[in-house]
């Protein structure tokens, strides 16, 4: 493993290596077109023929965008792929454009520390069809600090920040602890490892691998506990875990399903609950559907955990009460539900539009439009994805302040629990 670490004066000598290289497009901040909106809306941001593939909101309000747009320099010349990185002020004016030298960057949003520095997972393909990836930390004006190569992420990665500032990375069977400054603390390899991962109460970090097992492991890298679930008896298969959330006082929630093919496709969902020494406090069905449709997230209240299944047989959207995991309501509905506010009203992409369905499941707003919630900041504001080519955001009832970040899609993608309010 090679770890490439380039202090700041340095930068000047590598920027059109590094940032540019061969690419001979540059990321235009000016080719971005902002809308002033009537309310509820605040403004929108467009370019033409980039497509966002994340998105990350500081604790001062600037955006941080990253995107991707194919080119060629010359009519019948092969295509190029150019990969930027924009930072846009709480008005979405645009402020500065980073070129990413990469030959892709992984669907993951940029995270944000708390020094302000972006962190942003990229890749390279060798001759050899191998995959190399690098975690790039940026600072938050768009310097260049250090990029750390890393090995074997070939699944959807996840990145997590914990109090000190070390920086967490798995995908594939890889966990990587890196610190601050760009040095690679330790790896842990695994089976195979789930999307997500959290960094808990006293910075440790929850992990899980889908094949039903759920790690703690410090901040030094051993293995507090593990929970295998496929200890537990299921009499229709081998149960694999899909997502992964925690409450604000630390209790852990999982989406989990059969691997029992009934022929058609479709599986028996359930939902776990464990506390934080492993210990499996409760479990209840939800519903009958596949493991492969859009990634709905675990979202949690003050007092619920939802849970979409798309699509399904049965019902879609299920609530479900923290403590017992009693069945509050549930909700035929297709769609994918992005935000919770502090009022519990959950913000879902479904095919009639974006719908607002509050705390007892009924839908009390309906915006025929395709757009999808992307994450809620901590002043309220709701960002959108509109498109390949479009964000906007909007003003809700306010931000409801959670344990665990990643419960309201924090906006600086963290996913560290934060002690609660």
């Amino acid at each position: 493993m090679k770890k490439i670490l380039f202090p700041i004066p340095t930068i000047f000598l590598l920027l059109g290596f590094l940032l540019v290289g061969a690419c001979s497009k540059e990321c235009d901040p000016s080719s971005f077109r902002v809308e002033r909106l009537d309310p509820p809306e605040k403004c929108s941001a467009s370019i033409p023929n980039q497509h966002f593939s994340g998105l990350a909101v500081s604790k001062e309000g600037n955006l941080y965008l990253t995107s991707r747009e194919t080119f060629s320099k010359n009519e019948g010349d092969s295509s190029k792929l150019l990969h930027c990185l924009y930072i846009l002020n709480r008005d979405c004016q645009p402020q500065t454009g980073i070129n990413i030298k990469s030959d892709f960057m992984y669907e993951v949003n940029p995270a944000i520390g708390e020094n302000g520095d972006i962190y942003i997972l990229s890749g390279e393909n060798t001759k050899d069809e191998k995959t190399i990836p690098f975690l790039n930390s940026i600072s938050s004006v768009g310097k260049l600090n250090w990029i750390v190569e890393l090995e074997n992420l070939w699944s959807t990665p996840s990145l997590a920040i914990d109090s000190l500032g070390n920086i967490y990375v798995n995908g594939g069977n890889n966990l990587f602890s890196v610190s601050g400054d760009g040095k690679i603390k330790w790896s842990r390899t695994f089976q195979y490892l789930g999307e997500g991962i959290i960094a808990g109460p006293d910075d440790n970090l929850y992990v899980n691998e889908s094949n039903g097992t759920v790690h703690k492991i410090s901040q030094d890298g051993n293995v507090l506990w593990s929970v295998d679930l496929n200890d537990f008896s299921w009499e229709e298969g081998e149960l694999l875990i899909k997502d992964m959330a925690m409450d604000k006082d630390g209790m852990i929630y999982l989406q989990c399903f059969i691997r029992g093919d009934t022929g058609d496709g479709y599986h028996d969902h359930y939902l776990i609950k464990l506390n934080s020494q492993g210990d499996i406090l409760w479990r209840v069905p939800v519903g009958f559907g596949t493991f492969n449709g859009p990634p709905a997230p675990l979202l949690i209240g003050p007092e619920t955990v939802y849970v979409q299944i798309t699509p399904s047989l049965t019902d879609s959207l299920f609530a479900f009460n923290l403590n017992d995991g009693s069945l509050k309501w549930t909700l035929n509905q297709d769609g994918w539900p992005g935000v919770i506010d502090k009022e519990s009203n959950v913000y879902a992409t479904t095919p009639q539009g974006l719908m607002v369905i509050d705390s007892e499941g009924s839908i009390t707003s309906v915006n025929n439009t395709n757009i999808m919630p992307w994450l809620i900041d901590q002043d309220g504001f709701i960002y959108y994805y509109k498109g390949p080519f479009k964000i906007s955001y909007s003003e809700s009832d306010g931000y409801y302040q959670s344990g665990w970040s990643m419960i309201n899609h924090d906006p600086q993608n963290t996913n560290r629990w934060n002690g609660g309010s």
